[in-house]
Order: C-alpha cells, then sequence, then structure tokens
C-alpha cells in the first residue's frame, strides 16, 4: 500500500469520525434542549379555551414564520388575517407586537430584507406588496406589482438589492428593491400548450451570493435560474420529484441545497455538480417545510404529524420533536444558532432554546462552521464561474433520485461537509 494511500483512508477515518461526534454533540444538545412558547394573542385566547373547556381545538395556523438575517426579530402570520412581530433583542421577554390586518386578506408569505433589520416584506394573493417596519410594527410603504395580477410567492435575495415575485401561474418578476421596487425583468417558467394547464411556482429558494434562484413547480420539477442585473437565464430543470415542490433551502456554505415535496421524498443535490447525493426516506408523509441549520449539518423536516432533524451528510434521525408539539407546520432554524422555532397546527408557536447551564453546542458548532468553510474554500471556483449559461447540463437530463442507491448515477460523487 504506497503512502498516499495510507494518508487518504487517515483522512477519511479523521473526518468520519469528526462528523460522528458533531452528531452525537447534537443529539446529546437537542435532548437537553429547554421550550420557551410564545405567549401572542391567539396563545391567550387558546389557553383561555383549555381552562373553561378542556379543548384544544381552537386552530388558527401559522401560514409563514421567518427570523430576519440577525435573528433580533421573528415574525408570523396566522390564517385570521394577523401578524406577530417579536422583538428577541430586548431585556428578558421578548417584545410583542400583534396587529389584526383583514380576516379576508392572509399573508402567505413573510420575507425579511437582509439589507434592513427591520424590514418586512409580504404577500396575500393580491396585486400589491406591503412592506412593514418590524421596529414600530406599522405598515411602510404597499407596492403594486401588477393591476389585478395575484402573488402570493416573494423572496428577497440574500443583499436586499432585489425582490423577486411569483405572479400566478408561473410568472416571475424580478423588482429592483432602491428603486421603488420597480419591475426589472420577468421570468415565464415551463411553456405549455393551450391544451395542458401550465405548471404552477410553489416555492423560491436563493444561494448565498444572489447569482441563482430556484423556482419549484407543482409537477415536482426545479428550474436553476441564473440571475444579473439585467436577466434571469434558464440553466437547467431539474426532474427529481413527482409532487409539488413545497419547500427548498441552501446549505449557508453553498455547497448543496435541500428540495421537500409533497411525494414524501427529501433530495439533497451538489451544486457544483446539480446531481441528487442523498434521498432521506424516513418520511411517510407530503413534507410541509423544510430548512438547513447554520453550518449545513443538519436538516430540518416537517410533515402532517412529524418535525425531524436528520444529518445532512448520513441522513440518520438526529432528533425528533415531541409528540405533544405536533402537528406542525413550520420549523424555522435561528440564524447563526442550533435553537429553533416550531408552529403548531393549533397556532401556537414554540422555541426550543440551549439551556444557559449547559451551553456547550456553541463551540463545537462553530467549528463545524469553520471546518466547514475551510473545505468550501478549497473546492475551486466559485459558482459564478462554475455555472454559466453555456452550462454542460440539458434539460432533457433527468436526474431522477431513486429509493434504491444502486440505481443512482453514477457518476454522483459522494457528499461530504
Amino acid at each position: 500500500m504506497s503512502s498516499g494511500t495510507k494518508l487518504s483512508e487517515s483522512s477519511t477515518t479523521v473526518v468520519k469520525n469528526y462528523q460522528e461526534a458533531i452528531r452525537d454533540l447534537y443529539r446529546d444538545s437537542f435532548l437537553k434542549f429547554d421550550q420557551k412558547q410564545y405567549h401572542d394573542e391567539h396563545f391567550q385566547h387558546t389557553d383561555s379555551k383549555l381552562t373553561r373547556f378542556k379543548t384544544s381545538k381552537a386552530g388558527n395556523p401559522v401560514l409563514d414564520l421567518q427570523f430576519n438575517r440577525k435573528g433580533s426579530f421573528l415574525a408570523y402570520s396566522r390564517c385570521d388575517g394577523s401578524i406577530n412581530f417579536w422583538n428577541r433583542t430586548s431585556v428578558g421577554t421578548p417584545r410583542h407586537t400583534y396587529v389584526q390586518c383583514d380576516p379576508d386578506i392572509k399573508m402567505y408569505t413573510l420575507t425579511w430584507n437582509p439589507s434592513d433589520e427591520y424590514q418586512l416584506a409580504t404577500t396575500s394573493g393580491t396585486d400589491s406588496i406591503t412592506v412593514w417596519d418590524a421596529l414600530t410594527a406599522t405598515v411602510w410603504r404597499v407596492f403594486e406589482v401588477e393591476k389585478d395580477a395575484k402573488m402570493r410567492l416573494a423572496s428577497y435575495d440574500p443583499e436586499g438589492k432585489w425582490l423577486a415575485t411569483v405572479l400566478e401561474p408561473n410568472r416571475v418578476q424580478m423588482l429592483d428593491v432602491e428603486n421603488e421596487y420597480s419591475l426589472l425583468y420577468e421570468y415565464r417558467g415551463n411553456t405549455v400548450t393551450p391544451e395542458i394547464e401550465a405548471p404552477t411556482v410553489a416555492s423560491l429558494a436563493w444561494n448565498n451570493d444572489g447569482s441563482i434562484l430556484l423556482c419549484g413547480y407543482d409537477d415536482g420539477k426545479i428550474d436553476v435560474l441564473q440571475v444579473s442585473s439585467s436577466e434571469i437565464t434558464k440553466l437547467i430543470t431539474l426532474n427529481g420529484h413527482m409532487g409539488c415542490i413545497t419547500s427548498m433551502s441552501f446549505d449557508p456554505q453553498d455547497r448543496f441545497f435541500v428540495v421537500g415535496s409533497e411525494d414524501t421524498m427529501c433530495t439533497i443535490w451538489d451544486l457544483e455538480s446539480l446531481c441528487c447525493v442523498r434521498v432521506i426516506e424516513a418520511c411517510q408523509e407530503p413534507i410541509l417545510s423544510i430548512d438547513v441549520s447554520r453550518d449545513g449539518f443538519c436538516v430540518a423536516i416537517v410533515t402532517e404529524n412529524s418535525a425531524n432533524i436528520y444529518s445532512a451528510v448520513a441522513g440518520e434521525l438526529l432528533y425528533e420533536v415531541p409528540s405533544e408539539f405536533l402537528p406542525a407546520t413550520r420549523l424555522k432554524f435561528v440564524p447563526d444558532q442550533e435553537e429553533f422555532a416550531l408552529s403548531a397546527k393549533a397556532g401556537l408557536v414554540t422555541e426550543f432554546v440551549v439551556p444557559k447551564a449547559i451551553g456547550v453546542s456553541r463551540p463545537f458548532a462553530t467549528d463545524v462552521h469553520k471546518e466547514s468553510q475551510l473545505r468550501q474554500s478549497n473546492r475551486g471556483p466559485s459558482i459564478n464561474n462554475r455555472l454559466q449559461p453555456k452550462s454542460r447540463y440539458t434539460d432533457e437530463e433527468s436526474r431522477l433520485p431513486r429509493r434504491n442507491a444502486s440505481n443512482r448515477r453514477s457518476n454522483a460523487r459522494k457528499f461530504q461537509l
């Protein structure tokens, strides 16, 4: 055996042992988490019903739940048209502001402006975008995108320069945030014949430098789009799912992205090769939402009757949310922390936090983050150089993940942190 082979095997063993140590650390930390409930107007209403009638059927589900980039604010909207802002930087209990809007207009999507800590945009299936000032919990501006259009999705790019919006069914418009949210250009999704109904864009996700936008459709396809200040170019359509793409999320170091679908599959795709490298097959129900932790080690998956956290490296189960907090609708990790917030279908929002007495997971998670950055820096050109319009992939090349690992593409390289 050559010295080079021995060195390679030794390095592989070290990485494997390191990953197993981090896995065990996360499992141990999750089990020690405390739960902190957000006592908003709905919680008080539900609590009174529980006290008087001994029932929890007061459902007012959360439609969307998002932290701002710094984690200093949490906002979520409900089916009754209300929105809640929580200032997490206030001393002691987070400061809460509740705003009741028109019950007939539901805020389906919340998206924070990364360049402004207090600016939040919401969409409600109308032709307008509402921009809020979270610090005062008031509406700052309302921008009409297109008269009589129906818009239910919107997402700021990571630098806050653009806002991607979806006008039903599959028109993606890029708005210039600094120029009064004016229209820059429009991308139309998959073209169809008049006899076939156009697929609808069901989810959006930006990579971390704002050069790539994913559009997930209700027919299971995903458009990978390259974005610039002047145009959107489709690089490829990925054919990896048979059901609606409900949620997508990028790894913070842009090594991979995770896709959740109504077909019960959660797939992990390498961003360099655009191949599916892992399928988390433990889900038996349609996936409602997913999220990726700050170091890319954990993937949270929420279904109708479960909310679990898995290892992105091996697909192993790390934590099951206790049944008393289920069924859930959303799970979101707090930026730059291991903690997360969970919204239950009954409407209650709970944050799972590291007890101050143990707090030992933070330095380890920081080590994982630094290790991930080191590996990313050694992987070659940036995504802007790797993914150009002259991509070697074609739409006809399907990368459908198979439940039987032996049937996967032989050229899908092994995924490692």
